[in-house]
């Protein structure tokens, strides 16, 4: 929102992204911008967040401890934490038991290297 002067009533502030909404379907605007309709957070959203909740875990243990199977241990229970709070989730993405980067670990969380 854009303040006015104070006391008067606020504006809607118009970025990049709502125009490019608004030039691809005015509905889809107005569910965004104005209505604020919830959004469920896609898949790559997921992931992040899951990676994000084990990276946080990682960090709290000794340095030590910090391998790729201690950081591989907690993604699992990262997820299950996650779709815990909503459990429409849990259809959208399943951690996968070996993810991709698993064989390269240094190459996706260099921190799990030591």
């Amino acid at each position: 929102m854009v303040r006015d002067e104070p006391g008067t009533r606020t504006r809607p502030a118009l970025s990049p992204s709502r125009a490019a909404d608004f030039k691809q379907c005015p509905l889809l605007y107005r569910f965004r911008a104005i209505d604020r309709l919830p959004e469920p957070p896609s898949t790559a959203q997921l992931r992040g967040s899951v990676v994000h909740a084990a990276l946080e875990q990682l960090y709290g243990l000794p340095p030590a401890r910090r391998g790729h199977d201690a950081a591989m241990a907690l993604v699992a229970p990262a997820w299950e934490q996650l779709v815990a709070g909503n459990p429409l989730w849990r259809p959208r993405w399943a951690p996968p038991s070996r993810p991709r980067c698993s064989t390269r670990p240094a190459r996706c969380c260099p921190a799990t290297t030591g």
